[in-house]
């Protein structure tokens, strides 16, 4: 199941983007929290992610799993997919 919530907002003339309340809500975002924004030149599809407030903690253990083969890529990629869907 998609859960997802839609909004649309509108750039301001100082190139300023609000966040919807009910987005920032759920996503539990707040005054001063960092966005990472991407642009897939390919597809044309913008993507915007909150970066975590302390690296050190998100980062904490990355690596220790790896002594067992994983591959150092695929455990990336697959943080970046649970940064998403959390």
């Amino acid at each position: 199941m998609n859960l997802q919530i839609t909004q649309t907002t509108t750039i301001s003339s100082a190139n300023q983007l609000p966040v919807p309340s009910q987005i920032r809500k759920a996503a539990q975002l707040k005054t001063g929290d960092k966005m990472s924004w991407s642009y897939n030149l390919s597809t044309g599809k913008i993507e915007l992610l909150p970066l975590p407030q302390k690296w050190g903690t998100y980062l904490y253990g990355i690596g220790r799993d790896l002594s067992d083969g994983t591959d150092a890529t695929e455990r990336v990629k697959q943080l970046r997919k649970d940064r998403i869907l959390s």
